[in-house]
């Protein structure tokens, strides 16, 4: 080859610089693949967040509507299976006060669940606390339907008061009493609080539905 390229007076390259682009050959080859992949995959995730947050900021501007704050999950930021929105009704220290609707959005932007933590006031009625509990839960509901987002089970959008069983359970026990039924994988409930020897100004006794 170097005889040939003598006689026509063509430049070959060194050995070197040819055995150098050589091993060249395979990144490229790599480079020329993957670099398509990877802005394939750029744009599907940019098209991700984008579905995501426009549920987030749904629910963010119907909630804004009568909640004291809303808390949410930036999905530019964190690459994860789900995302959270937390709306709470009341201001911490008001009567309530810890009473707030839980979401969870999976990356197709669907809310795929809904809780319910319902506050109670150890110094109210059964019966009064019973009528707070089903006002908040049927208003957090009303914003969550006004937000028009995806949902995974209609049960999300429906289910906007206490179970009946749920209603019997709050009135055959005590504000100190911890039970809950977790039966129906659709509708659960719980009531979490301390026992009264050690219940302090700390503590906080409330009713938590999960619908599914």
């Amino acid at each position: 080859s170097q005889a040939v390229a003598l006689i026509f007076q063509i430049k070959t390259p060194s050995v070197g610089k040819l055995k150098a682009l050589i091993a060249l050959i395979p990144t490229l080859i790599m480079t020329g693949c993957y670099i398509p992949y990877f802005v394939s995959s750029y744009q599907q995730k940019q098209e991700q967040i984008t579905v995501i947050s426009s549920t987030i900021t749904a629910l963010e501007d119907s909630f804004n509507t009568y909640c004291d704050r809303v808390y949410s999950d930036d999905p530019a930021d964190n690459d994860w299976t789900y995302y959270n929105v937390s709306a709470y009704l009341y201001d911490r220290d008001a009567y309530y006060g810890n009473t707030y609707l839980n979401l969870y959005i999976d990356t197709n932007g669907i809310v795929t669940s809904v809780s319910y933590n319902l506050e109670i006031e150890l110094d109210e009625s059964v019966e009064e606390n019973l009528e707070s509990m089903k006002n908040n839960m049927a208003l957090l509901n009303e914003m969550l339907n006004n937000a028009d987002v995806p949902v995974a089970s209609s049960l999300i959008l429906t289910t906007s008061t206490l179970p009946q069983e749920c209603i019997e359970a709050f009135e055959s026990h005590t504000y100190y009493e911890e039970y809950s039924d977790y039966s129906n994988r659709s509708i659960t409930y719980a009531f979490f609080t301390e026992e009264e020897s050690e219940y302090d100004e700390y503590d906080d006794s409330c009713m938590y539905i999960s619908i599914e």
